[in-house]
């Protein structure tokens, strides 16, 4: 099975700045803790690099962030709702560039897999003995189209169905093969 990261190559390098005051933003989307109930009282904001130009923002399907979580456009939300509906929740999130707000959505994506294959993935240790991944492999027979890891929560990887499907409904976003 083949799996990619997602990427905009058309970007830059550029990222959103999403601040993660109290890290509640990365505990719920990355790490799966607690129950987003925060969500219900602010809306998550984030801010553009300087240099990002407004109509390359508007027109992207995919925003790369500072921290690992996906950022949608809404045309990608709404087809992957109906494509996919139970592999995502979405979160509404405004996006500031060059003055203006615009409308994105956060991806918590809800399948949490055993996709790191630890015997072919090569590791670095901390001092405190805590492994990171240095080169990860991948493994996974099931069928999905997007997940996290169970343990490195931060590795986050499509299928070659969720490919497809962004090539059929043209969303524009790259992916790169792992």
């Amino acid at each position: 099975m083949n799996f990619y990261n997602i990427s905009n190559l058309n970007w830059n390098g550029w990222l959103i700045d999403l601040s993660n005051v109290k890290s509640r933003l990365s505990s719920f989307f990355i790490w799966n803790e607690g129950d987003g109930k925060f969500l219900n009282y602010s809306k998550p904001k984030g801010k553009a690099q300087t240099s990002c130009q407004r109509d390359v923002l508007i027109n992207a399907d995919y925003l790369p962030a500072n921290i690992g979580i996906p950022i949608f456009s809404k045309k990608a939300k709404d087809i992957f709702e109906k494509r996919m509906p139970s592999e995502m929740s979405f979160y509404e999130c405004s996006i500031e560039c060059e003055g203006s707000d615009e409308l994105f959505f956060l991806c918590k994506v809800e399948n949490y897999l055993s996709i790191i294959d630890e015997e072919k993935s090569s590791f670095r240790r901390l001092i405190d003995g805590t492994k990171l991944i240095d080169i990860p492999s991948y493994k996974y027979d099931e069928l999905f189209f997007i997940a996290r890891d169970k343990v490195f929560c931060e590795r986050l990887i499509v299928s070659q169905r969720f490919v497809d499907i962004c090539n059929e409904e043209n969303i524009k976003m790259n992916f790169i093969r792992c």
